[in-house]
């Protein structure tokens, strides 16, 4: 659509607004982490609704909507109404729009005046006649101008769980949540900053822990670490110099300067003191944007004894990789060194992936 100069919001007074519940979305095989998020920082969360498709959860909640924007383990919130209306021309009409109006209201209110600027809809037939006018409508009522990357995202979709008509859902965040505010630099094959946090989350993360990052990458796994608890020490080794300085930008934006040390070494021999220690993390190269499968045959093994010999006794390591199959066999190889505690199946980018948790004996 052709930009136009911002308007004026409409004085059009919002009606009350009903059947209003709330969405995430997350990659698909963290449903345990984020129930288990959802009901530690959510009070007066209510029923979740089961839901048809993976990575998602409905519920209702009656608390304040801020609670959402500190979860870590999803990619996105929502706050979410059903319109009960045949068809989205219906939208239009003075009651729904202007509950549409007032739904759009409560996610902008949540941040500071002008975090908002443009806005974008996704819905079946979005270049429709009909959505050319909600466009329209939009844009006249609330000053947004349309854009493909759009910071105000609306969904426009039928029900998926409850009720007929068509759900309106409008994330509550400019970007979505997974989008750290602290990644002012990213790194090809960088983990999904979510799965970092659950990462953490299975090393049972203690305030006297050291803590060894085999390559670390750009630095996410110890910054989503070190925002969930303080730690002894922190280590990040990675053999690309380029990657390490998109890591250093990252820890400075994230203001954790002088708390994580980021040295340039291969992950097979750290140099690093044996019994070192307490946890280790590894975000494996799955052999798709980096490495390939016939490194990885040679450097798996070779990385986890050279874990095993600068982790203590009782350590936690936490590993993560496509290559599935592969690490089984290593971790069968190295049985006498690591003790398999559990694992968690992903599906993310469409790669299965795997979490691998593990205990030094």
């Amino acid at each position: 659509m052709l930009k136009r100069e911002r308007s004026k919001p409409s004085k059009l007074k919002p009606a009350p607004i009903q059947n209003v519940f709330y969405e995430v979305e997350f990659v698909p095989g963290l449903e345990p982490f984020v129930l288990e998020e959802l009901h530690e920082k959510l009070v007066n969360l209510e029923e979740i609704y089961p839901y048809v498709k993976s990575g998602n959860f409905q519920f209702n909640f009656y608390g304040d909507p801020r609670q959402l924007l500190k979860l870590r383990s999803v990619g996105s919130a929502f706050v979410v109404k059903l319109f009960e209306v045949p068809r989205p021309l219906a939208l239009l009409g003075h009651q729904n729009f202007s509950q549409l109006l007032t739904l759009i209201e409560s996610v902008l209110s949540l941040h500071p005046e002008g975090s908002f600027k443009t806005f974008r809809i996704s819905a079946a037939g979005s270049d429709s006649p009909v959505f050319r006018r909600i466009y329209k409508e939009l844009e006249l009522s609330t000053g947004l101008i349309p854009s493909q990357d759009g910071d105000l995202f609306l969904r426009v979709r039928k029900p998926i769980v409850r009720g007929d008509g068509f759900e309106v859902s409008i994330r509550l965040t400019p970007r979505p949540l997974s989008v750290r505010p602290w990644r002012v630099c990213d790194f090809p094959g960088a983990i999904n900053s979510t799965v970092a946090y659950v990462m953490a989350r299975l090393s049972e993360p203690s305030a006297g822990d050291v803590i060894v990052n085999l390559g670390c990458g750009s630095g996410t796994i110890l910054i989503e670490r070190l925002e969930m608890l303080p730690a002894k020490a922190v280590v990040g080794v990675d053999i690309d110099p380029e990657a390490l300085a998109c890591a250093r930008r990252n820890v400075y934006a994230a203001g954790l300067t002088g708390k994580v040390d980021l040295l340039r070494g291969d992950m097979r021999s750290t140099g690093l003191n044996s019994g070192f220690a307490d946890v280790i993390y590894a975000d494996l190269p799955f052999g798709h944007i980096l490495g390939s499968h016939a490194d990885n045959i040679h450097l798996y093994p070779d990385t986890l004894k050279e874990s095993a010999r600068i982790a203590r006794e009782g350590a936690r390591g936490i590993f993560i990789t496509s290559e599935i199959r592969l690490m089984r066999k290593v971790i069968d190889l190295c049985k006498h060194l690591w003790r398999q505690e559990g694992e968690v199946r992903l599906e993310m980018d469409k790669l299965r992936l795997m979490i691998f948790v593990l205990s030094r004996l």
